[in-house]
């Protein structure tokens, strides 16, 4: 019984230990890109140059009431900072991305 309870702290340890690992390999593994330039409040550019639309985002289009604000708020959050992207496939315009993690 001694055994037992003394091995607990142990295997906790290597579970905890592992379970950091592989969020440490995950994330290294999803690369990130550096945003250059916001278009709108729903569209931006990356460094390398590509074009992306953030999916379930439907910001006002350029000229129309609040596109300003739009474009504004999404560039103090993502221009010249680095983003990790989850493509979720293609539009009609543009790639999409579910997430942008600054």
């Amino acid at each position: 019984m001694y055994m037992k309870k003394r091995s607990l702290p142990a295997i906790f340890i290597l579970l905890l230990a592992s379970l950091l690992a592989n969020v440490f390999l995950i994330t290294k593994s999803i690369p990130n890109y550096i945003v250059s330039n916001v278009i709108d409040g729903d569209t931006f550019i990356l460094a390398n140059g590509e074009r992306i639309r953030l999916l379930g985002v439907n910001a006002p289009e350029i000229g129309n009431c609040g596109s300003t604000e739009a474009k504004d708020l999404l560039t103090k959050f993502i221009n010249n900072k680095p983003v990790r992207l989850n493509r979720a496939g293609l539009d009609r315009i543009t790639p999409k991305t579910l997430e942008t993690k600054t």
